[in-house]
């Protein structure tokens, strides 16, 4: 929240932060559409994982998506 407060305040500080916040949500969604259309299986051997690590793949994506929503609020809400 500190870095992006001291970015909110530089004079290109808002529009940095709106893109950054815009190419965390679009890398997001491309995460999204690899886990639901299972193009990740082409780069994984689920059969080497263990059954703790298969569900991290989906995780993942919604931890991005929920960081780019972040920086996206902090833009419109300064």
């Amino acid at each position: 929240q500190q870095k992006t407060a001291s970015l909110l305040q530089q004079p290109f500080g808002p529009w940095l932060v709106g893109i950054i916040g815009a190419l965390i949500i679009v890398v997001a969604i491309y995460q999204l559409y690899k886990s639901y259309s299972m193009k990740f299986l082409e780069e994984l051997n689920l059969g080497r994982m263990s059954l703790k690590q298969q569900p991290g793949q989906f995780a993942s994506a919604d931890l991005v998506e929920q960081q780019g929503l972040w920086f996206w609020q902090s833009l419109a809400f300064s």
